[in-house]
């Protein structure tokens, strides 16, 4: 099974503003968490990026604490 381990992306939220699109970010949650804006369109592709890189280190540490808990070599 292929995973995306690049889901978030830079774009807009529901009023056209600069934001971080992604899994569990819904097209309304910067209206709840303005703090998930970004100042220009540029800056939500940056912020895009550190989330993309959080999240494939994260899915490939789970995955290697898997495989050693189950005693699979990779």
């Amino acid at each position: 099974m292929a995973t995306n381990l690049r889901p978030y992306s830079g774009g807009t939220d529901h009023e056209g503003k600069p934001c971080v699109r992604g899994p569990q970010m819904e097209y309304y949650s910067t209206h709840l968490n303005p703090q998930l804006l970004a100042e220009t369109p540029e800056r939500a592709q940056d912020l895009a990026y550190i989330a993309n890189t959080a999240y494939e280190t994260g899915y490939k540490q789970a995955q290697a604490d898997l495989r050693r808990a189950m005693g699979i070599d990779q």
